[in-house]
């Protein structure tokens, strides 16, 4: 036979619930962390919807809405999906990057090649100037 407790409900065995204060190690901002809390502490009747409308500065009607919008968000993220990472679908931020980036390549060859070539002209240029002096037809001339 279970023990009961002073009220008449079958003893739990096991660890205890921690209730609203399982929100503490989620990560996300005040507000979120507050309203989470406050709708978690509704379901664990920790705290009345009243209470929780007072905490929050909301009706009835919108804590209710929060609270369906919330276990709808959770109910969908908790159904089955493909096993692996899920295929990335460009974005056309994602095609305007990737178009730059073709272009940042495209303009980095070309100004390679313009050094290049500055760089050939350069040494045309000198190598032109030392076989007019080497050249004996040009000696005459000065």
């Amino acid at each position: 036979m279970r023990s009961m407790d002073a009220t008449g409900r079958r003893k739990r065995s096991g660890r205890p619930a921690i209730g609203a204060a399982i929100v503490d190690k989620i990560e996300c901002g005040a507000l979120a962390r507050l309203r989470l809390h406050t709708l978690v502490s509704t379901l664990t009747q920790e705290r009345t919807v009243g209470e929780a409308c007072e905490m929050l500065g909301v009706s009835r009607a919108r804590l209710h809405k929060m609270r369906d919008e919330w276990l709808a968000a959770s109910a969908q993220s908790l159904e089955p999906r493909r096993p692996g990472r899920q295929p990335h679908i460009p974005t056309e931020q994602d095609e305007r990057i990737d178009e730059l980036m073709r272009e940042n390549e495209r303009l980095r060859r070309e100004l390679y090649l313009a050094r290049e070539r500055a760089q050939l002209a350069a040494a045309l240029a000198e190598a032109g100037r030392t076989s007019d002096r080497l050249n004996p037809a040009h000696l005459g001339k000065r």
